[in-house]
C-alpha cells in the first residue's frame, strides 16, 4: 500500500478560511496525533483546507451477561465484525446460536430465525432488537465503535418494530423523537402518540425473572432505555422514523 494519508485534501484558494467536517469518523486508531499524522490538510500545506476531526470515532469492548432463558437485547455499539458468529463468538463453540437468535422484519411483520439465508439474518447492527434463547447464562463482549450522534430506525408501515437504545448509557423515552416522512414533521413521542401515530408504551422484557415489563412516559413503570436491552414499538400509521 503506498498511499500515505487516509486523507488528502487538494489545493484551495483562501484555504485557511475552508473547514471540511470529517467528524464523527473511525480513523484506524484512538490516537489523536496518529490521525493526525494520515491526513493532509492545512497544518501540511497552507493552500489545503483545514480538516476538521473532533470528536472522532473510537474502538472500545463492552460486554453484558445474557441470563438462562430468553433475552430480548441490542448493541450500543457498532460492531467491527458485524457478522452474528463473530459478535457472539462466545456462543459458537459449541454452536449455541443456531435457531436459537432471531431479529425481526419490520416489512413482513415476522421474526427472522439466524442463519436463515431466505430472507437473509443479515448482521449484527447498532440499535436493532435481538431475540435469543440460552440454557446457561454467557457473557458476552462486543469490539466496535461508540455511538455518539443521533440515532434513527424507519418505521415503513403500521406495526411492532423491535429495537433498542444505540447508546452505552440509559436513555430516556421521553426525550425521543417521531418524524413523520410524510409530512416532514417531528414530535415528541408524548406528541406523537396524542397524534394517533405510535403507541407510546414499550414492551420490554426482564431476562431475570423472565417476564414483560414496560416502559412509559409516566407512571411508575420504568421510564428509560437501557443499554444491551431490546423492546418493541408499535407505530399506529405508516411512514415513521424513531429518533434517539
Amino acid at each position: 500500500n503506498n498511499i500515505q494519508y487516509n486523507l488528502w485534501t487538494g489545493n484551495f484558494s483562501n484555504a485557511s478560511n475552508i473547514i471540511i467536517d470529517a467528524t464523527h469518523n473511525w480513523w484506524g486508531s484512538n490516537n489523536y496525533s496518529q490521525i493526525k499524522q494520515r491526513i493532509y490538510d492545512n497544518e501540511d500545506n497552507p493552500n489545503s483546507p483545514v480538516v476538521d476531526i473532533s470528536p472522532y470515532t473510537k474502538n472500545e469492548t463492552i460486554g453484558t451477561t445474557l441470563q438462562a432463558g430468553w433475552n430480548l437485547i441490542s448493541f450500543p455499539i457498532y460492531p467491527l465484525n458485524s457478522a452474528p458468529d463473530a459478535v457472539f463468538d462466545e456462543l459458537t463453540n459449541p454452536d449455541r446460536l443456531s435457531n436459537n437468535l432471531y431479529r425481526w422484519d419490520g416489512l413482513t411483520q415476522s421474526l427472522i430465525t439466524y442463519p436463515s439465508a431466505v430472507p437473509p439474518f443479515g448482521n449484527i447492527s447498532c440499535g436493532v432488537g435481538y431475540k435469543i434463547y440460552l440454557t446457561d447464562a454467557t457473557t458476552i463482549n462486543c469490539d466496535g465503535f461508540a455511538n455518539d450522534i443521533d440515532f434513527s430506525l424507519d418505521l415503513p408501515m403500521a406495526g411492532k418494530y423491535f429495537f433498542g437504545s444505540s447508546f452505552n448509557y440509559d436513555v430516556q423515552w421521553s426525550g425521543c423523537f417521531i418524524k413523520n416522512l410524510t409530512t416532514n414533521e417531528s414530535k415528541t413521542v408524548s406528541d406523537a402518540a396524542t397524534s394517533g401515530w405510535i403507541n407510546s408504551t414499550l414492551e420490554g422484557w426482564d431476562a431475570n425473572t423472565q417476564q414483560l415489563l414496560y416502559v412509559r412516559l409516566y407512571g411508575p413503570d420504568d421510564h428509560m432505555l437501557h443499554p444491551w436491552s431490546g423492546y418493541w414499538l408499535t407505530s399506529d400509521i405508516a411512514n415513521l422514523q424513531l429518533i434517539i
